[in-house]
C-alpha cells in the first residue's frame, strides 16, 4: 500500500493523517523512508511517535535513501556513515521515550540496527558493481518477507489504573481543545498559529459534505486520537 506520504513538516508535534494510521492494522511490515543526509526531521519521528503509541512499532522497517550523500571529514567507511544516521534515529526514539515512557523507548531500541537499511544512488540503474545497495535492498526484501509470517500466539492481559486513566482522558481532551482553540484563533498557545479563516471553512467543508476527516494540515480527528494515545500509553501495562 502507498499514498502521498506524511510530508515534510517541520512541526514536531503534528499527528499522522488518519487515511495512513487506519493502514497500520493491515499492513504486515510498515516502511518509514527517510533521507539519510537530513535524517528524522519532524515528520518521521511523528510516524515512530504513532506507531509506538499504537502497539505497531515491531511492523516497522527504516530505509535511508541518499546515502551516498552522507558526507564529512569525521566519516570514513561505512560503519561511520551509519552510525551518523542511526544516532539520529537513537535521539528521536529518546524523544518518543519521553512522551509515551520507557516501555516504547525500548520497543523501538530494539529494532535497531537491524531494521534500518541504507541505500545510495537508487534514482539511476545500479551497476553490478554496486555491491552494498543491492545487498541491502536483498535484506530489506527478506526483512519485508519475513513481516508475512504469523508471530506465535501471546497471552496478556491489559491492566488499567481506573483512576488515572479518567485524569489522562481529561488531560488529553484539554490539550487538544487548547491546541484546536488556538488554530480556530479563539484563543492563544504557544507554538500554535491560528489559520485563516478560508482554510477552516475548508475544512468544515470536508468534513460536513465531503465526509472526510482532515482537510491539508488540519486534522482534528488525528491530533485527538494522537492526544489519547500519547495519555494513555503511559498507563497502560501488560503483564
Amino acid at each position: 500500500m502507498d499514498g502521498r506520504g506524511i510530508g515534510h513538516t517541520a512541526d514536531s508535534s503534528s499527528s499522522v493523517s488518519t487515511s495512513i494510521t487506519r493502514r497500520y492494522e493491515l499492513a504486515d511490515a510498515i516502511l518509514l523512508v527517510d533521507n539519510a543526509a537530513q535524517p528524522m526531521q519532524a515528520a518521521p519521528c511523528a510516524v515512530l511517535r504513532s506507531l509506538a503509541s499504537s502497539g505497531h512499532e515491531s511492523k516497522l522497517i527504516m530505509c535511508f535513501t541518499h546515502f551516498d550523500e552522507v558526507k564529512g571529514d569525521n566519516l570514513r567507511g561505512l560503519p561511520a556513515k551509519k552510525n551518523h544516521v542511526l544516532s539520529s534515529v537513537d535521539n528521536a526514539i529518546h524523544a518518543v521515550g519521553k512522551a509515551l515512557g520507557r516501555d516504547a523507548e525500548h520497543a523501538l531500541s530494539r529494532l535497531l540496527p537491524d531494521r534500518a537499511v541504507f541505500l545510495a544512488s537508487i534514482q539511476k540503474r545500479l551497476a553490478d558493481g554496486a555491491r552494498f545497495t543491492l545487498a541491502e535492498l536483498r535484506r530489506m526484501l527478506a526483512l519485508v518477507e519475513a513481516s508475512t509470517t504469523p508471530p506465535p500466539p501471546v497471552e496478556y492481559t491489559p491492566v488499567y489504573d481506573v483512576a488515572n486513566l479518567v485524569l489522562s482522558i481529561q488531560r488529553a481532551t484539554q490539550e487538544f481543545h487548547d491546541a484546536w482553540h488556538g488554530v480556530l484563533g479563539m484563543g492563544t498557545r504557544s507554538g500554535v498559529a491560528p489559520e485563516h479563516w478560508t482554510r477552516v471553512k475548508a475544512l468544515t467543508r470536508h468534513v460536513g459534505l465531503l465526509h472526510r476527516d482532515e482537510y491539508d494540515t488540519l486534522r482534528p480527528v488525528a491530533d485527538l486520537i494522537s492526544c489519547f494515545r500519547t495519555r494513555s500509553v503511559s498507563i497502560s501495562r501488560a503483564r
